[in-house]
């Protein structure tokens, strides 16, 4: 069926008028226009097409609450760059480098994951005596700004590890630098000298570990980052992935821990304990012995975090070390 045509009897009537007074000449219009004649019926008729056309009116989509508090992990993919990566999720090159540990470089390879957010904001991963306080006072934003993009009702109620994000400014880069800076010199310091000697010798000790999972990516290494440290090592991994004991232990705890969520700790003797944090389900129980590569939570992500994971530490003496020097390689 022919669909019809709809137009109003004004424009019917101007437009043969057109016809009538024009009859197949372009000519006469142009010469019309460059004698700065303008028909009367003109604007009639320009002011009718005007208001039938759509105007495209380009608006900035608006980034809400939920889209700046959330943490993408994207990979990397062929030919992408920062800028690129910023552009798309209308960041800035500035913030990806601080959220990620670019170091100025602006380098990034293929296949490496990077933590992302959406909107002009950084993240700060919640360290000992932080207070939103303190935080509002360093990186010079203010308190109820701070309160509301994280929806904390409690200021008082922060935990260790908690993600937090935080409006990006002058003062507040300038501060993410300076403490990005201070992370990386004291993790230079502590992998030379004489503690470079200990290390040597603490890893002559260590059990000898296997990986919790051999699915998954690095999504997070040890390493710094804006809030000073992150003590362990993350790998992303599906909801459900069995996660196994590193070495053999006894459970010294099995339940929720703030930030951590559902999180399991083995003891393996001799100052050496392992953490399993952010599981969806625990397999075992305080004070139960445990053999190397059993199974003893599923991964999941339950506490602080922004997507399934297991976040591993390795413990010596109550000091968190680097599991990627203790583990064998991939």
């Amino acid at each position: 069926m022919v669909g019809k045509i709809r137009c109003s009897p004004w424009a019917l009537l101007l437009a043969a008028f057109l016809f009538a007074a024009f009859p197949n000449n372009a000519q006469a219009l142009e010469q019309a226009a460059g004698a700065n004649i303008r028909p009367p019926f003109l604007d009639k008729l320009m002011e009718y097409v005007e208001s039938q056309t759509p105007q495209e009116e380009e608006e900035e989509e608006e980034l809400s609450e939920e889209d700046l508090t959330e943490i993408i992990f994207h990979r990397v993919q062929r030919g992408e760059t920062v800028s690129s990566i910023a552009d798309r999720y209308k960041s800035s090159e500035d913030v990806i480098a601080l959220n990620n540990q670019l170091n100025g470089s602006g380098q990034i390879q293929e296949g490496e994951v990077l933590r992302i957010t959406r909107g002009y904001v950084i993240i700060h991963e919640v360290a000992s005596g932080d207070t939103i306080w303190d935080l509002a006072v360093k990186y010079k934003v203010s308190r109820s700004e701070i309160k509301e993009i994280n929806n904390v009702d409690n200021p008082q109620g922060l935990q260790i590890g908690d993600t937090l994000i935080i409006p990006a400014n002058e003062s507040s880069l300038e501060y993410a630098r300076k403490v990005q800076s201070t992370a990386l010199i004291a993790s230079r310091s502590s992998s030379s000298g004489s503690s470079e000697a200990v290390a040597s010798r603490s890893s002559r000790e260590a059990p000898r570990f296997i990986w919790p999972t051999n699915d998954g990516w690095i999504s997070s290494p040890y390493g710094p980052r804006n809030s000073g440290f992150h003590y362990g090592l993350d790998i992303a991994v599906v909801t459900g992935t069995p996660l196994k004991a590193i070495a053999s232990g006894t459970v010294e705890y099995s339940g929720w821990r703030g930030g951590y969520g559902r999180v399991v700790i083995l003891d393996h003797g001799d100052g050496w304990k392992s953490l399993y944090a952010h599981a969806s389900r625990l397999q075992v129980s305080k004070g139960q012995q445990v053999n190397q590569g059993t199974v003893i939570a599923l991964s999941g992500a339950t506490g602080n975090v922004t997507g399934p994971h297991v976040h591993l530490e390795i413990i010596k003496d109550d000091k968190k070390l680097n599991p990627i020097n203790y583990l064998p390689k991939r």
